[in-house]
């Protein structure tokens, strides 16, 4: 979670904090309501008197993150191949994944990058035309995806 450092200590980023509660109050329950996902409960230990310490909100935040993960391309996968009878390749398949990943993405998260302007600017219309392709490249969990989630939400203005 995002924090800030004010009079030197260290507070919940308060934009941080409403996404928060819109990923528990509305998201979430959206995608579990039009999926048939399972319901997974957890419980955390803490020291009342001390609070959760930041490790223990860090090890329950990972395990949330890499359930919702998991959970994701269980549905990916399940839609994919009730979708299409026929064998596809590898690389479909990805292609497939990363669509649904847009689209879900792009409803709930507002990128802000300098590498948005950048994407804005080679969509943009050109006199010469572009010779070199656009690639985007990072390491896992860089925010590629949402990177181009945000884009096909706004290429259409961005062309008008």
């Amino acid at each position: 979670m995002d924090v800030v450092h004010t009079a030197g200590k260290f507070l919940r980023d308060p934009e941080a904090h409403e996404k928060l509660i819109k990923l528990r109050d509305e998201f979430i329950p959206t995608i579990v309501a039009s999926s048939n996902l399972r319901v997974y409960t957890s419980v955390t230990h803490c020291d009342m008197k001390l609070g959760y310490s930041q490790e223990v909100e860090n090890h329950y935040i990972e395990g949330l993150g890499k359930q919702f993960y998991e959970d994701m391309i269980d549905i990916i996968q399940a839609t994919v191949q009730q979708n299409f009878d026929t064998e596809t390749d590898l690389l479909y398949d990805e292609v497939l994944q990363h669509s649904s990943l847009c689209k879900t993405y792009s409803t709930f998260y507002e990128y802000r990058c300098e590498a948005l302007n950048i994407v804005h600017k080679y969509v943009l219309p050109s006199k010469i035309g572009h010779i070199n392709p656009l690639i985007i490249y990072g390491g896992p969990c860089t925010g590629k995806t949402l990177l181009v989630a945000e884009v096909a939400k706004k290429v259409n203005k961005y062309l008008t």
